[in-house]
């Protein structure tokens, strides 16, 4: 059976303990380093900031801001 084209993550960290969910973290990391297209629903800023590309907030449906992880303006202080 061929890969997945793209993996899709409902808060794939939630509920797990911090050894678990570090765990989690590196498998995501490492698709991630390998190409693999990931679409990922998350409140843990850490984590998006860690693995995604690019990053897009919404609130009430809405996107109210979206662009490159790495910017510093999207993400609140």
């Amino acid at each position: 059976m061929p890969p997945p084209e793209v993996l899709l993550c409902d808060e794939p960290t939630s509920a797990l303990d911090p050894g678990l969910a570090a765990e989690v973290v590196e498998v995501l990391k490492q698709l991630a380093t390998e190409g693999m297209t990931m679409l990922m629903a998350t409140h843990d800023f850490r984590l998006a900031a860690t693995i995604a590309h690019d990053v897009v907030f919404l609130n009430n449906g809405e996107v109210v801001e979206s662009g490159p992880s790495r910017s510093d303006r999207l993400w609140p202080t």
